[in-house]
């Protein structure tokens, strides 16, 4: 049934933090090194900043766009460093799924290959740097193209409008279970979610490994 339901897809998109790349690039620019740099521009100790900087952030929250960029934050926090440069800096901190190289290498060429994302600009162009694949038709971010802080309906069909495709010929895959997996899934998109350690409630649509999408396309 999924393998019948697969045959007339062009599109194949990609979530990033999570389904590509793991988490800790960010998670580690947010949570420990924003609070290090409050810390040393502001006379705190580390446990003093990481309390003020992530009562901040529930204060904003990550419906709210501002939740996303680094420039916003750069400039509450009066931090003097271009967070650009930050950024940088940490681009080791960046993880690849090894099976996530498999798959897009194994898809390239095949399908129209995207990556659709809640991050903004400035986390992909580094992330990407680092994944060096140059198979990717388009980048679609929806804080930073669309000005939403959400994977939205809205923004997937507008994904979908731009490359000229109805929903039923994307495949997405993503590690979020609402916004990768239920709101694509409700406008007809072939929707999948990546859960590659076990942690998330058993969906029909689940997969292990991003490698399993080679046998399903």
């Amino acid at each position: 049934m999924v393998e019948m339901a697969l045959k007339n897809i062009k599109v194949v998109s990609l979530d990033l933090d999570g389904t590509i790349v793991s988490k800790n690039f960010a998670d580690y620019f947010w949570l420990e090194l924003v609070p290090e740099l409050y810390a040393r521009e502001h006379g705190l100790s580390i446990e003093e900043a990481k309390s003020v900087v992530l009562s901040m952030y529930d204060e904003v929250g990550p419906d709210d766009i501002r939740w996303y960029l680094p420039d916003y934050w750069f400039t509450k926090f009066k931090l003097s460093k271009p967070y650009t440069q930050v950024l940088e800096s940490i681009k080791h901190k960046v993880e690849v799924f090894q099976d996530a190289v498999e798959t897009i290498n194994k898809l390239c060429g095949k399908y129209d290959l995207i990556i659709t994302t809640n991050a903004s600009k400035v986390f992909i162009d580094v992330e990407l740097q680092v994944i060096n694949i140059n198979c990717f038709k388009k980048i679609f971010s929806c804080v930073s193209d669309y000005n939403l802080p959400r994977k939205t309906k809205e923004f997937y069909l507008s994904i979908c409008k731009e490359l000229s495709i109805s929903p039923c010929e994307m495949l997405h895959v993503g590690d979020d279970e609402k916004y990768d997996y239920q709101v694509p899934r409700d406008i007809g998109i072939n929707a999948f979610l990546i859960d590659r350690f076990g942690k998330k409630v058993s969906l029909p649509h689940t997969l292990r490994s991003l490698t399993q999408l080679i046998s399903l396309l």
